[in-house]
């Protein structure tokens, strides 16, 4: 996807606020939410986040021990790397945009391999290198119900 938007132009366009977001590998956004000014001073040397959101679950409690993250690497901090080819208008928050991540190695801003942004670049390439290319679109499912949630439950 191409932007409208630009690190440069955000106060021109009326843009504030920048929620820079990467999914973690339950698939809920984590991020950083920033004025424009200190996004453009964080854009190209990224915005550090603990590896700790590779870790938990969906309550944010700690699970099992996991190789790329726990106490026995400390905790490493990685990097969220905003892609601003995917920076957009939040049409529903006023004055701010919103810009997806990429999560990288601190030292060296290679990819992390385990997140799921890049697992899903992999995927992509693998599918080119077969001649294919990709198409997908959500599927939204919700239920109707006349009940409350106590009388649902029974």
């Amino acid at each position: 996807m191409n932007s409208e938007l630009t690190p440069q132009s955000l106060e021109a366009e009326g843009i504030d606020t920048v929620i820079v977001v990467a999914p973690d590998t339950n698939g809920e956004l984590l991020g950083k939410r920033m004025t424009s000014k200190k996004f453009r001073e964080f854009v190209d040397r990224g915005i550090g986040m603990s590896s700790c959101v590779f870790g938990w679950d969906l309550d944010q409690n700690i699970g099992p021990t996991m190789n790329y993250s726990g106490g026995h690497t400390g905790w490493r901090d990685f990097l969220l790397m905003p892609d601003v080819n995917t920076m957009v208008r939040a049409t529903w928050l006023s004055k701010t945009a919103i810009v997806i991540a990429d999560f990288v190695e601190e030292h060296d801003h290679s990819p992390v391999e385990i997140a799921p942004r890049r697992i899903l670049q992999r995927q992509v390439q693998a599918l080119e290198k077969l001649g294919y290319r990709g198409n997908l679109a959500t599927e939204l499912e919700f239920h109707l119900y006349l009940q409350n949630f106590s009388e649902l439950r029974e």
